[in-house]
């Protein structure tokens, strides 16, 4: 056994040696505010044997931005001092360090938005994170372009207070490996109607039992924008008080984020106004469970993010080995309930979907 096969000896037999393979050989970039939720995906992806790991912050100042917890380090620099501890066969950086030790002379001086769409237009990064930025602003619609030009698969995650959200842009051709179950041989159906039979297998049964072994069969998922999946969002959340309260959070973190730390009987009010624009009623136990959220949501909360985090590591290990359906394309979790949900919110040109794809839809147990 080799020496990486040792150290991860537990994952390889949990996934298999072939995706631990890929997973030594990837290059993850992962931008946003230097948070708990950073610090919790960053630790798992260089745990679980991530190749490369390059981590940027968030330069700019956004009102409203919520109170962080951090225990890795107080900056970026800090952080990979400690990710390095925890695996040292990993390839760790900032975004600035990556640019000068990799890319010396190619980069001139810009603004945070033009120096990460010239490091994904290199197209060595597989994956791009975009942790904890303003839900529904610019900067996120921008980045998801450019990845998406640049065939970039691209996870936005974000954090408001007792809600976690996560959305996949994995673009419009993204192709995946299932798992396609053979319909049982007769005798097995024999042997399942005669339990009490006695069965002798000769070397014919063995060769044949090994034929009817499930195959793979290769899937393709058809991704709406970021700025699809905003757009559309208002069209669905009458049914969704979470979906309700992330639109709700989009509109008020654009135009009423006057304050830092606005009062929380004044969001309240916005909430309640917002409520009656857009016509949505709610039940009492719904509209009491989203002025709980608001209470919450200047706070940011571990329990929030370190689940949050460990959902889109799997996903990101699933995204390397294209063996499992990922999420699509939201996944909400709520710390009240302590449960995890997928919610597909779609794009006007896909707004159906069929019985296999619901049956199919992975359902987290938080």
């Amino acid at each position: 056994m080799s020496a990486t096969s040792a150290i991860y000896d537990r994952q390889i037999r949990l996934w298999g040696l072939e995706t631990q393979s890929k997973i030594s050989t990837t290059k993850v970039l992962l931008y946003g505010y230097h948070s708990g939720l950073l610090e919790e995906l960053a630790k798992d992806l260089v745990l679980t044997g991530i190749g490369t790991l390059v981590i940027g912050e968030y330069s700019g100042e956004t009102l409203g931005k919520p109170t962080l917890v951090t225990y890795l380090g107080q900056d970026l620099e800090e952080l990979v001092k400690a990710l390095r501890i925890l695996n040292p066969n990993a390839q760790i950086h900032t975004m600035d360090s990556y640019i000068e030790e990799n890319l010396p002379g190619r980069f001139e001086k810009g603004n945070d938005v033009q120096t990460l769409s010239r490091l994904v237009e290199t197209k060595a990064f597989g994956i791009f994170g975009l942790i904890g930025e303003k839900v529904g602003s610019p900067i996120a619609l921008s980045l998801d372009r450019i990845c998406r030009d640049n065939n970039t698969l691209f996870a936005y995650v974000e954090t408001v207070g007792a809600l976690g959200f996560l959305i996949l842009d994995l673009g419009s051709n993204y192709t995946y490996r299932s798992m396609n179950k053979s319909h049982p041989s007769s005798k097995a159906r024999n042997i399942a109607n005669n339990k009490s039979q006695v069965i002798t297998l000769d070397d014919s049964d063995e060769e044949n039992e090994q034929k009817s072994q499930p195959s793979f069969v290769e899937n393709t998922l058809l991704y709406p924008t970021l700025e699809e999946v905003f757009s559309s969002i208002l069209s669905q959340c009458s049914s969704q008080k979470y979906l309700i309260f992330l639109t709700f959070m989009r509109q008020y973190n654009e135009q009423c984020h006057a304050n830092s730390h606005p009062d929380v009987q004044e969001m309240q009010k916005q909430l309640e106004m917002f409520l009656q624009l857009h016509n949505i009623v709610t039940r009492h136990s719904e509209l009491q469970s989203l002025y709980n959220f608001c209470s919450f949501m200047n706070v940011e909360m571990i329990s929030v993010s370190s689940c949050l985090a460990g959902i889109l590591g799997r996903e990101i290990v699933k995204l390397i080995s294209r063996n499992e359906k990922p999420i699509f394309n939201t996944f909400i979790f709520d710390a009240f309930a302590c449960t995890g949900s997928i919610v597909q919110v779609a794009s006007r040109v896909d707004r159906k979907r069929s019985r296999q794809d619901e049956a199919d839809s992975i359902v987290y147990d938080i």
